[in-house]
């Protein structure tokens, strides 16, 4: 991936928006990132989201409290997003997770995969891609202005 000016780090839970060329920087394990970005405008952002909580991942209660978290954010990520950029009109998202046994594993984000690519639906946005590591943590780069993500073992 070529070198951007800046590098912005992305914690678990928070979601970074630009209209300038950065790479947008995630440590995935047990989590997800949802890389979105316009295919004509150098808008783009990046939201980084725990996929359960370990030890906890068949508690009802804490699904249903997650999945109300996790919805409001993914909202508010996307508002932010469009205000951001109000002449993008080709939005675009790449789904990129790394499963861990402990907060639910594979079953657990794909039902949240589908769960986002439902939202993304409404939401006039396409997903492009989505990706489910297993096996050792992931570090995730995403450049937005060029569309361009990657993942390696961290």
């Amino acid at each position: 991936m070529p070198r951007a000016q800046q590098k912005v780090i992305v914690p678990v839970d928070q979601f970074a928006i630009t209209q300038q060329d950065v790479v947008f920087v995630a440590s995935l394990k047990g989590s997800l990132a949802l890389c979105l970005s316009d295919e004509v405008q150098e808008a783009g952002g990046l939201l980084h989201m725990q996929a359960g909580r370990p030890g906890r991942a068949n508690d009802p209660e804490l699904t249903d409290n997650t999945l109300s978290s996790d919805l409001l954010l993914l909202d508010r990520c996307l508002t932010e997003l469009k205000r951001s950029e109000p002449r993008a009109r080709h939005w675009q998202a790449r789904f990129v997770a790394h499963a861990d046994e402990q907060a639910g594993g594979r079953e657990r984000l794909l039902a949240i995969q589908s769960f986002v690519e439902a939202f993304l639906d409404d939401a006039q946005i396409r997903l492009v891609a989505g990706t489910i590591h297993d096996g050792e943590p992931r570090r995730l780069l995403f450049r937005p202005a060029l569309g361009q993500v990657s993942s390696e073992l961290s």
